[in-house]
């Protein structure tokens, strides 16, 4: 049994991330990071590099289904994907030599603050009962937005449409080369919270989209640097990527108000454990024989 420990920690890791990138949006590093570190005992550095490179194919096998459904903005996607891209990709080259406590501490807090309201009210994420709406109409049941609702692409402002996407973008970008997570932290609340138009299900198929572009670029850098742990990467990417596939179609059946509670509770666990534990440093170099 013993013996097949570095096969089904691995296995197991990639079953727990791919399950939250599809029902969640995010792209499963704040799972793996921690796990690879505490489980397989590889660096800071590594770790981050090789969830990323997992996330590629994780990212991919969700977006498959959830563009199926219908719950990607792909206008979003292009706006958000263009900045988050090409802040992943040179801020990853950062992963060798940044070790900063006090970054990771302020985004444990953010996340911490947005994981607690969102956990506390998660209907100020569905969308309002247009005016007009008889009594019986407001009291019927919250229809999950798509992409393609008359709705909410008349709710859509000129900031909402091109400057959110691109701010939140750089977010996420700069956040999925550091830390080695697909940047859905910080998309899937602020598509639910700063974009008109967008509810829970939806923000989690668009930010899902996102991460794909994003995570190439990241991952490219990290092959330069030769920071991937590629026997790690092909046990985890393989339950990761058929786990993320199946799960996405189960989107359609949670309500916003679940999926919004299961999301806020996985990033408020990751807050506090950030807080607790930034571990950003560098890990320290092999000794010399």
């Amino acid at each position: 049994m013993k013996a097949l420990l570095p096969f089904l920690v691995p296995l197991g890791i990639g079953v727990a991330s791919g399950l939250l990138a599809a029902l969640c949006g995010v792209g499963g590093g704040i799972i793996m990071v921690p796990a690879f570190v505490m489980l397989l005992k590889v660096s800071q550095k590594v770790a981050t590099a090789t969830s990323m490179a997992v996330i590629v194919p994780t990212a991919i096998a969700a977006t498959v289904r959830h563009v199926w459904n219908d719950f990607v903005d792909w206008e979003v996607v292009a706006l958000t994907a263009t900045s988050a891209t090409v802040v992943s990709f040179f801020a990853a080259d950062y992963v060798k030599k940044l070790g900063n406590e006090t970054l990771t501490r302020l985004f444990a807090v953010v996340i911490l603050v947005i994981g607690v309201k969102m956990l506390a009210f998660p209907e100020t994420n569905r969308q309002p009962a247009p005016a007009t709406a008889s009594a019986q109409e407001s009291t019927a049941p919250v229809v999950k937005l798509t992409a393609s609702s008359p709705e909410r692409l008349k709710a859509k402002t000129v900031v909402s449409r091109y400057v959110v996407p691109l701010l939140i973008g750089t977010a996420s970008g700069l956040l999925a080369a550091l830390c080695g997570v697909g940047g859905g932290i910080i998309m899937v609340p602020a598509f639910v919270m700063f974009m008109s138009g967008f509810d829970q299900t939806l923000a989690t198929g668009t930010s899902m989209a996102v991460i794909v572009p994003t995570a190439i670029a990241a991952t490219s850098r990290h092959i330069i640097n030769k920071l991937v742990d590629w026997r790690v990467f092909a046990m985890t990417a393989i339950s990761a990527t058929l786990v993320s596939f199946v799960a996405a179609d189960y989107v359609k059946s949670l309500g916003n108000e679940t999926l919004t509670r299961v999301f806020a509770a996985v990033i408020v666990l990751v807050g506090v454990k950030m807080l607790i534990s930034p571990g950003t440093k560098p890990a320290a170099p092999p000794a010399k024989a």
